[in-house]
């Protein structure tokens, strides 16, 4: 199996405080006359698009937090600019919620952060003009309660895979009032979304050929029903990565 993206793809990962709140910048670029279609899978985060045809700011795009396997598609002539954000971003850095907007995307005012006016040329200058823009807004808004940051850290550190029995206990914050902070932030449970980082962080295993659970599912058969519930295709097709449709499985080939 080839692992090359056909379609030109860059990430970044974020600098300093913004870690606990950006996942990565990227980019994507179709410079050919058709249109290029990608499928992206739910990874437990939401995201701003830039969208710039023939060079100029085309639209801006606010994407809530996926449930499900979505396609995107790349218009020729067409470049993105992105940011990945974690949930946290919500409150430290953009200050409004994204509870109504799961599953969909919402597109936002041309003139938000002066993107058009920023001087970039690539993706290292857009994700350092952007780092500045984000650490000036972190350092404006209001304080995180530090129960939030250390329940995301719990998350991501096992994977999805801990129960909310364990997290309410190491945090003393009942499971009443995590599941309320979800819903209202969010729009999905606490459940939904370790579900979410579950099985991404199964795509790893899937890239390399391992179609076996190494995560807490009860069996194989488990396994494949989650699979499919967030990818639309099993294991072994997710795998096959026929034409790259699948790009983050793609990222994980080549790491």
């Amino acid at each position: 199996m080839e692992n090359i993206i056909t379609l030109p793809y860059k990430e970044i990962a974020p600098k300093g405080l913004l870690a606990d709140f950006v996942k990565y910048f990227w980019w994507a670029e179709n410079s050919r006359d058709t249109s290029h279609e990608l499928t992206i899978l739910p990874d437990g985060c939401f995201g701003i698009v830039f969208q710039f045809q023939n060079d100029q700011l085309h639209a801006i795009f606010l994407k809530g937090i996926w449930t499900r396997p979505f396609v995107i598609i790349i218009p020729p002539n067409t470049t993105f600019y992105a940011i990945r954000f974690k949930p946290l971003a919500v409150e430290a850095i953009l200050d409004f919620k994204i509870d109504k907007i799961v599953d969909q995307n919402v597109e936002m005012e041309k003139t938000f952060w002066g993107i058009n006016d920023l001087p970039f040329k690539d993706l290292t200058e857009f994700s350092d003009l952007l780092t500045a823009k984000m650490t000036l807004a972190y350092k404006a808004n209001k304080n995180i309660d530090d129960r939030k940051k250390k329940l995301f850290d719990i998350l991501l550190e096992n994977n999805g895979s801990i129960t909310v029995d364990e997290i309410t206990k190491t945090l003393f914050w009942s499971a009443r009032q995590i599941n309320r902070y979800f819903k209202q932030m969010f729009g999905l449970s606490l459940k939904s979304y370790s579900n979410i980082l579950k099985i991404f962080s199964s795509y790893k295993q899937i890239a390399k050929g391992e179609f076996y659970p190494q995560q807490d599912y009860y069996d194989q058969a488990h396994f494949i029903r989650n699979v499919r519930q967030y990818t639309g295709v099993n294991p072994k097709t997710l795998y096959q990565n026929k034409k790259d449709r699948f790009i983050q499985l793609s990222i994980l080939e080549q790491k």
